[in-house]
């Protein structure tokens, strides 16, 4: 590596140093920020001692026994209406009701299927009726080259007789 001038090399040491600082001040910084400002928050709300007490104690899990009846107190199914409601639909109605749910979605995907079947087979059979209606066409060109061909030799035959006639009778070209 050349050697640089002297205030060259001293302030490219001064720039990496303070890119350096600055790098370990943003990794540390951040952390630090966001923990002080947690603290700041945190102090500003009112303390869990302030809170009013839970109105029932209801169990985190096994809400449904194996019976299908629930475990909850009165209390607890009373403060929320939407979990009561829950709580009343036995597991049996929910399988059912997905089962309709799945026959409903698979009835409309085969609905999609037999439409788009029955696109591809009407359109297959426009193009079987082109490819008819052409081969079709084919045929008739065909018998008529045919037929042209063949009046095309007869006029060649006939054309040679009469120049024979012609030549006989002293004709020259």
């Amino acid at each position: 590596m050349p050697q640089m001038p002297g205030s060259r090399a001293s302030g490219a040491r001064v720039l990496i140093t303070l890119l350096v600082v600055g790098v370990a001040a943003y990794i540390i910084g951040r952390p630090l920020y966001w923990r002080f400002a947690g603290d700041v928050t945190a102090s500003s709300r009112p303390p869990l001692s302030d809170c009013l007490p839970c109105v029932c104690d209801c169990p985190q899990n096994n809400l449904l026994l194996p019976s299908g009846q629930t475990n909850l107190s009165t209390d607890c199914v009373k403060v929320d209406p939407t979990l009561q409601k829950e709580m009343e639909k036995h597991s049996v109605d929910l399988l059912s009701e997905e089962l309709k749910l799945q026959g409903i979605v698979a009835e409309e995907s085969q609905q999609r299927a037999d439409s788009a079947f029955s696109e591809v087979k009407n359109m297959s059979s426009q193009y079987q009726k082109e490819t008819e209606k052409c081969n079709l066409g084919m045929e008739t060109c065909e018998e008529a080259r045919e037929i042209a061909e063949a009046a095309l030799i007869e006029q060649i035959r006939v054309g040679r007789i009469w120049e024979q006639r012609a030549r006989n009778l002293g004709w020259k070209d």
